[in-house]
């Protein structure tokens, strides 16, 4: 050892033990009043005092404050009756940081056996204990999760599980421990599951999929895995691991889903084809009432004869619209509505609906502020985003009060969309009825009104636009009236046109 040149070795032998000493371990030598005299290289650089600073003080120096009073009592006692101490002791350094020693304190005794001198002997353990502190957080930290972990070696022996995984597999934490991976794996795929084990060389191996397993009551159970390889020192795998989950229920759910998905499907197609069919046949006795109606109002003279055809040329008028609805509803339903995607000006199909709906404005005194003055082109097909645009002015009309108002406006939309937004000043609607505003058939209380229409038209508009890439919406106040939008990939003049088949909504 590195002690001061007045302890000179009287044995080579023993000159050669304290060489092999020093080179492992922190020693020094103190009084029996606990004084150091002799301190090796290791406890300098350890501590971060030169010998110097050490020779003459006692380890109080190195008090770390981490432990109370009773375990230097216990110390002292010990040592100080001439029994040698074992034990695990906090030091601080000199620049204030903390390292952990195992530490062995000898009395050293005169032939009268009284203690001259105390010799304590110590490893540096605090790399081990920081270790273990981090293996310790991990684990509590793996068993708070709800994901089951299970780390096997490279034969597949299972060494470490943590909680979430024995409750997955139905097993006791303990009862985990040394079996093969293999045991949790169905009869069936036990040999593919080697083969795959065995033919991993690289350390860079990952997989995540579906992963069958075995219970313990031998029920099986559907995994979402994820497994990987851990590398040792060489850089060889050494260990595997599996994080995984119990996904059973929801491939349940989603094979449900489906299948309520397909029954809904094929409902849809069959109302669609039932409903197509049925406007079809009615449509031809319908067209010879409206023809026979058209002709009694021109040859009848007696108002109230001709107020009767006039009734009956109105009403079955009223009915046609509800059948090309219902048709229009039905193509665009089976899918079977095609559309040109094309560079179309919003303000262009503006004003031709506006020419068209200006009788029906007049008739009811409604003011229309048109904002849209330069071209706004989007990309939609051109006679359904006229369609659209036709039911949202009308209904605005026919929803405002006498005397009233309809405002156009474009409106702040998400980046590379434009959004325009068609309000009036009429009943609005209450916010009970929202959710069944775009569904077919549903009129809100409109007839109750002396509303004429089919409450078709909002269903319509929605699916169009969906087929279109466009949404619409609606902000609304009963009695103060409604601001109905929609918005529609913004494009550019000279964009080419695509065909594309509507989607069943």
């Amino acid at each position: 050892m590195n002690f001061s040149p007045a302890m000179e070795p009287a044995d080579s032998t023993l000159a050669k033990m304290r060489l092999a000493l020093d080179h492992h371990a922190i020693v020094s030598v103190t009084d029996r009043h606990g004084v150091i005299t002799q301190a090796n290289d290791r406890f300098c650089a350890i501590s971060g005092y030169n010998r110097d600073e050490l020779i003459g003080r006692t380890h109080g120096i190195l008090k770390s404050g981490r432990h109370g009073e009773a375990l230097y009592q216990d110390l002292w006692r010990t040592i100080a009756s001439g029994q040698v101490w074992h034990g695990v002791i906090c030091n601080r350094r000199k620049n204030g940081g903390y390292y952990w020693v195992k530490s062995t304190i000898v009395p050293l005794c005169d032939a009268h056996g009284t203690v001259q001198e105390y010799v304590s002997i110590r490893t540096d353990i605090t790399d081990r204990l920081l270790a273990q502190a981090h293996s310790s957080l991990l684990t509590q930290v793996l068993d708070l999760t709800d994901q089951g972990v299970v780390i096997a070696d490279r034969g597949g022996q299972v060494i470490y599980t943590n909680h979430a995984a024995a409750s997955l597999l139905g097993h006791a934490a303990s009862g985990l421990q040394g079996r093969s991976v293999l045991d949790f794996v169905p009869a069936r795929l036990k040999v593919r599951y080697l083969k795959r084990l065995n033919s991993i060389t690289t350390c860079d191996f990952h997989w995540q999929g579906k992963v069958p397993l075995l219970r313990a009551d031998g029920s099986h159970m559907t995994s979402s895995s994820h497994v990987g390889v851990v590398a040792n020192h060489e850089g060889m795998p050494a260990f595997f691991f599996n994080i995984f989950s119990d996904c059973s229920d929801d491939i349940a759910r989603q094979a449900a889903l489906r299948a309520a998905k397909q029954s809904a499907e094929q409902a849809s197609a069959a109302k669609t084809a039932v409903l197509s069919n049925i406007s079809h046949e009615l449509r031809t006795p319908l067209n010879a009432i409206l023809g026979f109606g058209q002709l009694l109002c021109k040859d009848l003279t007696q108002p109230r004869q001709a107020g009767f055809a006039r009734e009956i040329l109105f009403a079955g008028q009223h009915l046609m619209g509800l059948i090309n609805g219902i048709l229009d509803l039905a193509q665009i339903e089976s899918g079977h509505d095609v559309m040109t995607l094309e560079a179309v000006d919003l303000v262009e199909q503006l004003q031709a609906c506006l020419s068209l709906l200006h009788p029906m404005a007049c008739d009811k005194q409604i003011s229309v502020i048109n904002t849209l003055l330069e071209p706004t082109w989007v990309r939609a097909d051109r006679l359904r985003v006229r369609q659209v645009l036709l039911n949202l002015l009308s209904n605005a009309i026919k929803y405002s009060h006498t005397s009233g108002y309809v405002k156009l406006e474009r409106v702040a939309a998400p980046e590379g969309r434009i959004r325009l937004a068609i309000t009036d000043r009429g009943y609005g609607i209450r916010p009970d009825q929202m959710g069944e505003l775009f569904k077919p058939f549903n009129r809100l209380g409109a007839r109750a009104r002396g509303i004429e229409g089919t409450g078709i038209g909002l269903a319509i508009c929605k699916k169009l636009l969906d087929n279109m890439d466009g949404h619409i919406g609606v902000h609304s106040v009963e009695h103060q009236g409604s601001t109905f939008w929609i918005d529609l990939p913004a494009a550019s003049p000279c964009e080419t046109a695509t065909p594309t088949s509507a989607r069943a909504s």
